[in-house]
């Protein structure tokens, strides 16, 4: 009798345990997936940095050979540049160029639409 008893009640406290267990690798994952995700967004911030330098200077490139004029648009730029296609931002999207520039002392602002890729939303990277 008091063997079933101890048998009964360790199984019973190992069920009870089981969802404290599952909670807790849970919350693991979900730190580990955020750890991830926001190395992942600095990666592709970087890679839409240095993708944007690249489209920038190859916009220059078209405005001295056209007398500064400035490009209607990205494929424009391309074209000029004997490229099937320019650098894309981080997250894989085209660039937008806005010619002239809204901000003041610049000719031009390559820009790219973010991560929720929506054109002058509030995480743009211009």
């Amino acid at each position: 009798m008091i063997v079933a008893r101890r048998l009964s009640s360790r199984a019973s406290d190992a069920s009870a345990a089981r969802p404290r267990q599952v909670v807790v690798w849970a919350c693991v994952l979900l730190a580990f997936l955020g750890v991830y995700r926001t190395g992942r967004a600095d990666e592709q911030r970087a890679a839409t940095r240095y993708a944007r330098q690249s489209v920038e200077e190859l916009t220059w490139r078209y405005r001295l050979r056209h007398g500064g004029r400035c490009p209607r648009d990205v494929a424009a730029v391309a074209r000029d540049a004997s490229r099937a296609e320019l650098p894309r931002d981080g997250w894989g999207r085209a660039f937008a160029l806005r010619c002239p520039s809204l901000r003041e002392g610049r000719d031009f602002d390559v820009v790219s639409a973010g991560p929720d890729g929506v054109a002058g939303g509030l995480d743009a990277v211009d």
